[in-house]
């Protein structure tokens, strides 16, 4: 196969890890017990004023702390307004101190509650999917827009292999990310449109997982392939097809730069030491 300027395409290496991060408690996970801690600790507190606030108002304030927790999701916004209508049924509805009730206002009370909780978590959480989706594709423009300054620039292939590894483990959720020369080894291939070539597809909820050992994202520069990069997903991750679309994409730009310039692949290299002409 000949690249570039006619040479015959070299053998490129290259092997980088790609550590995720540690993982921390996120503001939706700690929206739950949080929430429900409020509205417990809410319920008790105002038990020496129930006969001065009434249990309509004690009902407006639970709403409040429940709408409040379901900015984190249904899941907090339902778990919390579980533990607001048991508390409200046990310390404010007759007879005190026991999950029955005798008024048929109070029963419509406790359901008011436990709607409150589902339908406010469910609209926030379509929300929140919305504008995290947003950003996402605001982010992947921006990588591109990156790969594709490098290469026109000539930067070279450690730089622009630097900046497209970076990419696809921040929007693929990688765990690992590597080049390898040469003709696929049995993997299973992305293709040109972003679909996961295989019959059996593992939906993890954020999208299809790719295989836990690993996807072949063809590297091809004028129909002849110049290598793959290797794609292992992080456990329990998925992908959504604009995605790996994107994948391609920046998989194409670093074709391009590596039929420029068919040296290989550093895996020590960095950008400017060395590798390319940037």
């Amino acid at each position: 196969m000949k690249v570039g300027d006619g040479r015959p395409a070299r053998s490129y290496t290259g092997v980088v890890n790609a550590t995720p991060p540690p993982t921390t408690p996120s503001a939706p996970s700690l929206a739950a017990p949080l929430g429900a801690l409020a509205a417990l600790v809410l319920s008790m507190a105002l038990v020496p004023l129930r006969d001065e606030l009434g249990s309509a108002n004690v009902a407006i304030l639970l709403t409040m702390v429940i709408i409040a927790a379901a900015a984190g999701g249904r899941f907090a916004g339902g778990i919390t307004a579980v533990v607001a209508a048991a508390s409200f049924n046990f310390l404010y509805t007759q007879p005190y101190l026991s999950l029955r009730i005798h008024s048929d206002e109070d029963v419509i009370t406790v359901i008011l509650l436990l709607t409150v909780g589902v339908a406010v978590g469910w609209l926030a959480q379509i929300y929140g999917g919305a504008r995290a989706r947003s950003e996402q594709r605001k982010a992947d423009g921006e990588a591109i827009e990156r790969v594709a300054r490098l290469v026109a620039a000539d930067a070279g292939n450690a730089a622009v292999w630097h900046e497209v590894r970076s990419a696809l483990v921040d929007e693929l959720q990688l765990s690992e990310c590597r080049f390898e020369a040469g003709p696929p080894v049995g993997r299973i291939s992305l293709a040109p449109t972003g679909r996961i070539l295989s019959a059996h597809l593992d939906f993890t909820g954020e999208g299809f997982a790719l295989p836990p050992d690993g996807a072949d994202l063809p590297v091809q520069f004028d129909g002849q392939r110049i290598g793959g990069i290797v794609l292992v997903p992080r456990p329990k991750t998925g992908s959504q097809r604009e995605e790996r679309r994107m994948a391609v994409a920046l998989a194409d730009l670093l074709a391009t730069s590596m039929a420029r310039h068919p040296e290989p692949i550093d895996a020590d290299c960095t950008p400017g030491q060395g590798n390319g002409n940037g």
